[in-house]
């Protein structure tokens, strides 16, 4: 029969206590631990802070690339770089042919109207002109009138013919602004499946085409002023743009641009030196320095 087992008894006031060799070892452990991890966190804070040095500071030691490593622009250089890259595409516009056909086949309906208006020998000089101001071309009362003489009106539709034809194969904007596309010289023209570069100076806006027509106009008949007004009148409404900008194209062409700018200076290889010891850091030096951190 076993013997009871025994009722643990407080220590008596007379009686020694037992050193508690577990209690302090895990103790002293525990701080031996935390003075070992505090120490390993300083030390390695240390090669961190010999990598920040700024442009101009003097370098307190000397740096060698432990490993390679690329060069990275700075946020600022690098939009700067990515900006000027998108500027650099030209805008893109695009011949649009249904304008162009559009324009040429009203004005050859309304040649063939006016000339049935005015050659009807049987009416009067009045009845003549209110033809010509029935065929739905806004006409001012004196162009109208020029153009109610039949050999006049032949003439002026042939040539105004030939410079609709010249300029709106030569390309039509809707404006420019002291000689520039919004404000570039030059813009990329596509015409169906081609593209080429082309000097704004060899487009039209609709205020240059009126005023080549005025000059032609003036200069083939000086004599006879009132047939150059009729000659810009008729031209007028067929002047359409037929050059248009394709905006969404353009800005896709430009988001490519920007992200072709490489974001990085170049490769630091492993045991380059960076900066030497008490050598003033220039610009390159510290931005390897902060690619490096």
């Amino acid at each position: 029969m076993t013997e009871p087992a025994q009722v643990a008894r407080p220590a008596l006031p007379d009686r020694p206590r037992r050193f508690r060799w577990r209690y302090y070892a895990a103790r002293t452990a525990m701080v031996l631990l935390l003075l070992g991890v505090a120490a390993a966190l300083a030390t390695g804070g240390r090669p961190q802070d010999r990598l920040r040095p700024r442009e101009g500071d003097i370098a307190r030691e000397r740096v060698v690339a432990p490993y390679d490593f690329r060069v990275q622009k700075d946020d600022a250089t690098l939009r700067r770089e990515q900006e000027a890259a998108a500027v650099a595409v030209p805008p893109l516009f695009a011949v649009d042919a249904r304008v162009t056909e559009d324009d040429l086949t009203r004005f050859a309906a309304f040649q063939d109207q006016l000339v049935a208006a005015v050659s009807d020998a049987s009416s009067s000089p009045e009845e003549r002109v209110g033809r010509v101001r029935s065929l739905g071309v806004p006409l001012s009362d004196e162009a109208a009138r020029a153009l109610s003489a039949a050999g006049r009106a032949r003439r002026a539709l042939r040539n105004v013919s030939d410079w609709l034809n010249e300029i709106l194969a030569a390309g039509v904007v809707a404006e420019k602004r002291g000689g520039t596309l919004m404000g570039y010289r030059s813009v990329t023209v596509r015409d169906a499946n081609t593209e080429a570069l082309r000097p704004v100076a060899t487009l039209y806006d609709r205020r240059e085409a009126i005023a080549l027509i005025e000059h032609r106009a003036r200069s083939g008949d000086p004599a006879d002023p009132r047939a150059a007004r009729a000659a810009v009148e008729l031209a007028a409404p067929f002047l359409n743009p037929n050059v248009v900008q394709d905006r969404a194209e353009t800005e896709w062409r430009r988001v490519q641009a920007r992200g072709a700018v490489p974001s990085t200076l170049g490769l630091v290889q492993k045991d380059e030196l960076i900066v030497d010891a008490n050598q003033r850091v220039d610009r390159l030096a510290a931005r390897k320095l902060t690619s490096l951190r």
